[in-house]
């Protein structure tokens, strides 16, 4: 069993970088991982990289997307 087995996080700033790197981490120790960030295109190429992540494209400055997020996450 794997440390994070069914657990989900969210990344934000997923597309690149340190956040990039994080969801890497969080997917092999087994969580279910959440990618947010600002561009569509960095987001869906680590979701290729990560299989049953999840890509949602938000501003974290935008409360009413971040709200939606969070509900994206829970689905």
């Amino acid at each position: 069993m794997a440390l994070l087995d069914s657990r989900t996080v969210l990344v934000t700033g997923a597309g690149s970088g340190i956040g990039r790197a994080t969801a890497h981490v969080l997917a092999r120790h087994g969580a279910r991982v959440v990618l947010l960030g600002r561009r569509a295109d960095p987001i869906d190429a680590v979701a290729d990289e990560l299989p049953g992540s999840v890509p949602v494209v938000a501003d974290v400055a935008d409360a009413a997307a971040v709200a939606d997020a969070f509900a994206q996450a829970e689905d």
